[in-house]
């Protein structure tokens, strides 16, 4: 075992002197989200703030009243300029070129409905692409809601009824799923996606570099040499590669759970964010991601032993990451639930379990049996990889 630790021992040191090891191990997991949170948050509170700001310019065509619309829509909102002149006909063109921000078409038989008890009918014209158009939507109607409701309260003063009367229904919601389930069921699916593909990532570099490219740079062959046996050596550059996955997928979780700490959140839900930072979850997400972890690296390790050189790994190893990001997408997909089928799907499992852990109610049945297909697989893997690399056609494929 000392001989298996010394290997492993000089094989990281070689492997933290390679610059993009340490950029896909190090630098990516630990300062690419904090700027991706960071960039989404700043756009999108900038882009709600000009939304708010932006001054609106608003056609009106109304047949009656037109100018107690105008007031309405100026007292509710000083961004707000009425234009008035226009054609309701030419309400698509006029928007979509941006001479208007929006148009309001108010018909004669608007206020004839209304004096009649009747539902009156108006059309807003607008231009609704992203979030930013619905803020500068609700600010359109807000006016219109206003009246609304002073027509309503006029009609129930006339006709002597009260709310009871034309509501006399009222539902109390009571949501008994916890902070921690909503939480976990909106970012349990995103956090597992992610650190199973840096996982993937974190281990590909040294794989190549320690089988491929000792095999290129003709180094290999003077390691057979030594009196130590193949298998010792096999584990020694294993370890490596799987503790470099592993290191890689701790640092994107624990970058994670930082960059959601500086994220805007409801109460209820930042409450939750430190739950997911305890040792249970944690100890039992890093217990999930060792067998993972081995068996990436089994794999890798088994495919750049047998590559000729570090392009050909390259290209071999790259495909492999579609199917490691598919299953782990379908995490993401409605409808996709952690039982006994999915609790067997290689990297579905792992992405499934995670999810429910973080949201506080995995089956501890279920996730034993992900442990036991987990532990099948790294076990197949290794022993795959063994044979492989001790194969002596393999190891001077050059």
């Amino acid at each position: 075992m000392s001989v298996i630790t010394k290997i492993a021992r000089k094989e990281f040191i070689d492997t933290l002197r390679d610059r993009r090891t340490v950029i896909i191990m190090v630098l990516m997991p630990t300062l690419l989200f904090p700027a991706i949170f960071f960039l989404m948050t700043t756009v999108q509170k900038n882009a709600a703030a000009k939304a708010k700001a932006k001054t609106l310019k608003v056609g009106i065509v109304a047949d009656l009243h037109q100018d107690d619309w105008i007031q309405r829509y100026e007292e509710a909102d000083t961004s707000i300029t009425m234009i008035t002149g226009v054609e309701a006909d030419s309400a698509h063109s006029l928007i979509r070129s941006d001479s208007l921000d929006a148009l309001v078409h108010i018909p004669a038989k608007f206020d004839e409905a209304l004096n009649e008890y009747r539902t009156g009918r108006l059309t807003l014209y607008y231009q609704g692409k992203d979030i930013n158009d619905n803020q500068i939507k609700n600010r359109l109607l807000r006016p219109i809601e206003r009246y609304e409701k002073d027509v309503l309260d006029d009609r129930m003063d006339s006709l002597q009824i009260t709310n009871a009367t034309i509501d006399p229904i009222r539902v109390k919601e009571s949501n008994v799923a916890t902070g921690q389930e909503v939480m976990g069921n909106i970012i349990g699916g995103l956090v597992p996606y992610l650190f199973v593909i840096f996982a993937f990532m974190g281990s590909m570099y040294p794989a190549i570099d320690l089988f491929t490219g000792e095999k290129e740079r003709s180094t290999l062959e003077t390691i057979l040499t030594t009196p130590v046996n193949r298998l010792q050596i096999f584990m020694g550059k294993m370890i490596v590669v799987a503790s470099t996955g592993l290191i890689t997928a701790l640092l994107a979780l624990l970058s994670i759970s930082i960059s959601l700490q500086f994220i805007d959140l409801p109460s209820q839900f930042s409450d939750s964010l430190s739950s997911f930072l305890e040792p249970g979850p944690v100890l039992l997400l890093l217990s999930l991601l060792i067998p993972l972890c081995i068996f990436f690296a089994g794999v890798e390790s088994a495919l750049a032993s047998y590559s000729k050189s570090f392009k050909e790994a390259q290209s071999t190893l790259s495909p492999l990451s579609i199917a490691v990001i598919l299953p782990a997408a379908a995490a993401l997909m409605p409808g996709i639930e952690y039982n006994l089928v999915t609790a067997l799907v290689p990297i579905l499992n792992v992405a499934l379990a995670s999810k429910e852990i973080l949201a506080g109610t995995v089956d501890y049945g279920l996730l034993m049996v992900t442990y036991a297909s987990l532990i099948l697989l790294a076990g197949i893997a290794i022993v795959f990889s063994v044979n492989w690399f001790v194969k002596e056609s393999n190891i001077l494929r050059t």
